[in-house]
């Protein structure tokens, strides 16, 4: 049996018939059902179009790369149909276009279906070019897809597996890209908040609201605003965190780019940045303002002829603002020497052996400023070497040593306590030098705890032993 029988064509059929049989029969023999009946068909219908050029009459066809003229006998050039498995052609850019339509209403049940009923990506090559095209289209655009339509399209394209070429991490950071677009669409609203985990009425108004927070331009009313609120900072900050499904950097250009940098690093922990040092200056200076407005006002209240102001009003009133204030600046140079003296045996520092005896110098100096009858810079050296220690040693051992600080701190007050209630009785000089000893004993042992758990591995160790 001929191969144009095969098609069920007459022996004279000519190539329009043949493609046109072909296309018919593709709709039952599916690549992806019956593979290896696509393949039958495919060489039956190459065979069928070769026996229709040989039978056309005055055309001995020369044959030539695919896609390129072919020239028969008589030398006219006749154009070569393109390879049999791309005759149906395909227009990328309203392909493109429709499944971006398509994508952004959210219906992967209908991109479903509009892709497996179009006949050109029947052919196994014209699909595999056609998901490289689409995926560069969406690379360069980044469209509003649903996660629903983006899982549809890798699926049916195999552009979900592993293969050469493939880079996983730019396709998982166009996916996020694409959903946050589609999600920022106020008709999708409801899907964002849904996977924000915010109630669909309720969280709508504070959705909205920080949404359209993201969306002005920076500006220093606007930190104002939000900082001088109590946690309103740190709960704008874990709201881009959220929306930007963890990568905050892949937030679309609507989401003003210096402001969600700004709070990302005004708000990070264990860091003192510029824009921290800014947002708490904000802070410092409002507590200030307060404080002396509040204590110009009691102590305008609070007065006493023939004395026209009350100064210890407006002197606590001052001082309770400017305490916090304070706590915070001695927090904010602690955290780099934190930051410093806490790292790990295996992560290299500068100057290993100045981290390692930093806590038994700060303690000397405790002492020596004690025996100078210094005892508020020996008070302050001794908090500040216990509180390193501290650090040391619950950072470092983190796995293996499961301590409640609360309870470490509440025991640390005890003993002072302690030390307090058995030194009242006693000279005054010797108590205010026993309270720093006291201190400095407490984060010697603390040290000595680290030293002995980390001995193995010491950095200064690892030096001298190469």
């Amino acid at each position: 049996m001929s191969p144009l029988e095969q098609l069920g064509l007459p022996a004279d059929a000519d190539e329009r018939m043949v493609k046109r049989a072909y296309a018919q029969r593709l709709r039952d023999t599916r690549p992806d059902s019956d593979p290896e009946g696509f393949q039958r068909l495919h060489a039956i219908y190459q065979a069928a179009l070769a026996q229709c050029q040989r039978q056309a009459p005055g055309t001995a066809m020369v044959r030539k790369a695919p896609g390129e003229p072919s020239t028969p006998a008589d030398g006219t050039p006749v154009a070569v149909d393109s390879p049999p498995d791309e005759t149906i052609a395909i227009a990328f850019g309203p392909f493109c276009d429709q499944i971006f339509e398509l994508g952004a209403k959210g219906d992967a049940t209908s991109l479903k279906a509009w892709l497996e009923g179009l006949p050109a990506l029947w052919s196994l090559r014209m699909k595999a070019r056609a998901g490289q095209e689409l995926l560069a289209q969406l690379h360069r655009e980044a469209p509003p897809m649903s996660p629903a339509c983006m899982e549809a399209l890798l699926a049916f394209f195999d552009m979900d597996q592993a293969r050469p070429g493939h880079d996983a991490l730019r396709l998982q950071q166009l996916l996020r890209r694409m959903q946050l677009a589609w999600e920022l669409q106020p008709a999708h609203r409801d899907a964002l908040a849904e996977r924000m985990g915010l109630p669909l009425h309720s969280g709508r108004g504070g959705l909205d609201l920080h949404l359209e927070r993201l969306a002005r331009p920076f500006g220093w009313a606007q930190v104002v605003r939000i900082g001088l609120v109590p946690y309103e900072a740190s709960a704008y900050t874990q709201f881009i965190q959220d929306l930007g499904l963890r990568h905050p950097e892949d937030l679309p250009g609507t989401c003003d780019p210096d402001q969600v940098r700004f709070w990302l690093k005004a708000t990070e922990p264990g860091r003192v940045s510029k824009a921290r040092l800014q947002l708490g200056g904000i802070r410092c200076a409002a507590a200030l303002l307060s404080g002396l407005l509040l204590g110009w006002l009691f102590g305008s209240l609070m007065r006493t002829p023939p004395d026209p102001f009350y100064w210890p009003a407006f002197g606590w009133c001052v001082g309770l603002s400017a305490v916090p204030c304070g706590l915070w600046g001695l927090s904010m140079l602690m955290l780099p020497l934190d930051s410093w003296h806490a790292k790990p045996e295996y992560q290299p520092v500068r100057w290993p052996w100045l981290n390692l005896l930093l806590v038994p110098l700060l303690c000397a100096a405790t002492l020596a400023s004690a025996e100078a009858e210094a005892y508020v810079p020996a008070l302050g050296c001794a908090l500040v070497a216990l509180w390193l220690a501290f650090r040391r040693l619950r950072r470092r051992n983190a796995t293996s040593l499961r301590l409640n600080p609360r309870l470490i701190w509440f025991g640390l007050w005890g003993i002072f306590m302690l030390a307090r209630s058995l030194l009242q009785d006693t000279d005054p000089t010797y108590a205010s030098s026993a309270y720093p000893a006291l201190a400095a004993a407490t984060a010697m042992l603390i040290w000595g705890m680290d030293l002995w758990r980390q001995r193995h591995g010491l950095r200064v160790r690892a030096e001298m032993t190469r």
